[in-house]
């Protein structure tokens, strides 16, 4: 019998998680409606969460300050997800993806004031690192590929991730973890689905559905694969390296832009920013130490 041991599981999410962003980039890069398809990317992977709730403890919030940290959660991540959408349309996945790794950033500087974490000497090797990477790839991007807004858009994106992965820490001590995925999701899916509403957008909700039904679909499937992939890699090995080891999707996700995509502009620019990103996340992750 196969027995896979959590580098396989690691690994495999690493791929999908890369797939998930290539799938998004082809569709978005031609498609206006990023708000659209951001409701459904939060709203149908919650069938495939729905089954584990069998599997796991209900745990809900003896205090108000859980709900409040789940109300806040909800909202950076509906505000992420619609500016990280967004900016696929004006950046390539080969040029996104290294800057979008400045989250990790964002993440260390939002836990520095709100959980009082402190700065270590690998932190700001890190973070050098990961500034390099991002410099090197956004200094006089491709035309074409990029542009001022979506080199906007991704900063702005990676910066409400940080944020938004502080909130969940702090929620998740109320929550049990599957019962607070969805909760998020439909908290975000329904923020984005106001925000819509309030722009006449929700009438092309059922024509974007019938003309993308099946990359939703697909891309509902690798998210919620890739997700799964990871609690599973995380339950069975040291958590610090796979973490470091989720990062690399990054590399799968910029030589996917460069092959699948035709992102070939400054090729060799995209390859030194990526090296420079991934030794940066690994080196925050703990993998290597300074």
């Amino acid at each position: 019998m196969l027995v896979f041991t959590w580098f396989e599981y690691a690994v495999a999410s690493t791929l999908f998680t890369a797939a998930f962003w290539l799938l998004c980039r082809r569709l978005l890069k031609d498609e206006a409606d990023h708000e659209i398809f951001a409701i459904f990317m939060q709203l149908v992977p919650i069938v495939f969460w729905l089954p584990l709730l069998a599997f796991e403890p209900v745990q809900l919030p003896a205090a108000d300050i859980g709900w409040l940290f789940l109300l806040l959660a909800g909202g950076a991540w509906a505000l992420q997800q619609v500016l990280a959408f967004k900016s696929l349309r004006f950046t390539a996945a080969s040029i996104r993806e290294p800057i979008y790794q400045t989250k990790l950033l964002w993440a260390a500087l939002f836990a520095f004031i709100f959980v009082a974490e402190g700065f270590t000497s690998s932190k700001w090797v890190g973070f050098v690192f990961l500034l390099a990477g991002a410099l090197v790839i956004a200094y006089r991007h491709p035309p074409g590929e990029s542009s001022r807004t979506g080199l906007i858009l991704v900063v702005s994106s990676a910066s409400l991730t940080g944020l938004a992965y502080v909130l969940d820490k702090l929620a998740l001590s109320h929550f049990s973890v599957t019962l607070y995925a969805i909760f998020v999701s439909v908290l975000s899916g329904g923020f984005i689905a106001l925000h819509a509403a309030r722009h006449g957008l929700l009438k092309r909700l059922g024509l974007f559905g019938r003309r993308h039904v099946k990359t939703i679909l697909l891309a509902s499937v690798m998210g919620a694969v890739s997700y799964w992939l990871q609690i599973k890699a995380v339950s069975l090995g040291p958590v610090g390296t796979i973490a470091a080891l989720l990062e690399l999707s990054m590399v799968f996700t910029t030589l996917g832009g460069i092959v699948l995509l035709q992102e070939r502009q400054a090729v060799g620019r995209k390859i030194v920013g990526i090296a420079l990103a991934v030794i940066g996340a690994l080196v925050l992750r703990g993998l290597f130490l300074v």
